[in-house]
């Protein structure tokens, strides 16, 4: 399981971030010179690395999901699954009849709608936020505990697809790649302590992979075409964007291309697949452009912006003059923009970000050790911070709505040990 400890890890996702700038028709221009803040990045992943490799490995010849009886695991199943089926229900209904998703043409306008749209904190919003993640846990639990889980599958996987379906509703696909990951690595633990090895590359499971990926393009596809439309864009000008507002310049041979081929769907196509290589480069881009904006005159928000939802907690509750996650957003040289996990760390941190890293890296360390001997808040929360890890060139999962899935992890952990004790 050392393929997916957090080290090799984040490792791996820089290798696949550079094969990909190389090959991008993409070029980025900067201001000014972006040495310094390469520097500052890199050092920041480093120390995180550094901080997970510290934690030494247990012997783990005896790894094995530690097992709970009967009673035990269906009470704190069900307890998840009935939280997570209200919780996803009441999601539902803030999103048909609070804030009106199907009167709007499709999603993508929806998204630009509730992005410009002030909705007044409800107690509907505020249970839903908390409690639908728990179909996510609920099925995390099925996964490693199934033989002792007597419920339909399809039932588990129906409460716990209300996170990749509100992404939908949102027009995105953040969601629906984070819930797809997050689960893909719990199986591949699972698979190493029932069995002792990773879930095998083979041609049988290449193909079905192959038409998701498919279908995950069009929809992308369908996506980038709905926010032209939305946006007022054509093809050709929102090149011409990319290369006057964001500095961004495509190679004159992929232009060629796509003019060649009169903009067809066949290249449209394909530009939607250079846009996926282009998101998952930003974030280290974006964070240079942050970081020169800073220019080391740092507000230091002290975790205000990645934990926000704490705050906006305690502010339904009464504290007030508490930062909100729109203040925050004043330091970012450009608010929505993803800035990695480093850049939302600088934001909160400035020059103290390596040592926040390198804190997170023990934590993650620990996560992976746990996960090796099969104790349950290791194999419930590793696939979250192998998630969180993966994507961290691009942006960070530990802040926002998937904080909420952390959440709802942890306390299935504590109420385990309350059950058990």
């Amino acid at each position: 399981m050392k393929k997916i400890s957090p080290a090799n890890l984040l490792f791996t996702s820089f290798v696949i971030w550079i094969v990909c700038f190389i090959f991008s028709p993409y070029n980025y221009n900067f201001q000014e010179s972006s040495f310094n803040a390469v520097i500052f990045i890199s050092f920041s992943f480093l120390c995180f690395i550094i901080g997970a490799i510290t934690i030494k490995n247990d012997d783990i010849s005896s790894g094995k999901i530690n097992k709970f009886s009967n009673s035990s695991i269906n009470s704190i199943f069900y307890f998840s699954i009935i939280i997570g089926f209200i919780g996803g229900l009441l999601r539902i209904y803030q999103r048909i009849f609070t804030e009106s998703v199907l009167m709007y043409d499709n999603f993508t306008e929806y998204r630009f709608a509730s992005a410009d749209a002030y909705y007044e904190n409800s107690l509907i919003d505020v249970f839903a936020s908390i409690m639908y993640p728990f179909g996510i846990a609920s099925l995390l639990l099925y996964i490693f505990y199934n033989k002792q889980i007597n419920v339909n599958k399809y039932i588990v996987w129906l409460v716990a697809a209300t996170y990749p379906l509100e992404s939908i509703f949102l027009g995105g696909r953040l969601n629906l790649i984070f819930f797809a990951t997050l689960i893909f690595f719990a199986f591949q633990v699972n698979n190493f302590l029932n069995k002792g090895s990773l879930i095998s590359v083979q041609i049988k499971k290449l193909i079905p992979l192959f038409f998701v990926l498919m279908i995950f393009l069009m929809y992308s596809v369908n996506i980038v075409t709905a926010r032209f439309d939305q946006m007022g864009f054509s093809f050709e000008s929102y090149i011409f964007y990319l290369e006057v507002v964001r500095d961004v310049e495509i190679e004159n041979s992929y232009f060629s291309f796509l003019v060649d081929n009169n903009f067809s769907s066949f290249s449209f196509f394909t530009f939607a697949i250079a846009e996926i290589v282009h998101y998952f480069h930003a974030g280290v881009i974006e964070f240079i452009k942050l970081y020169h904006f800073n220019d080391g005159d740092y507000v230091y928000w002290m975790g205000a912006h990645q934990f926000s939802i704490y705050l906006k907690f305690f502010s339904i509750l009464g504290f007030e003059n508490l930062p909100s996650y729109l203040d925050t957003l004043e330091s970012y040289h450009q608010a929505g923009q993803y800035t990695s996990f480093v850049g939302s760390a600088l934001i909160d941190f400035g020059e103290y970000t390596p040592i926040y890293m390198f804190i997170l890296g023990i934590l993650s360390g620990g996560i992976y050790n746990s996960a090796l001997k099969g104790e349950l808040a290791g194999i419930m929360i590793f696939p979250f911070v192998a998630t969180v890890v993966v994507y961290s060139p691009m942006i960070n999962f530990l802040m926002n709505a998937p904080l909420y899935i952390l959440n709802a992890l942890i306390l299935v952990i504590i109420i385990s040990k309350l059950k058990i004790e």
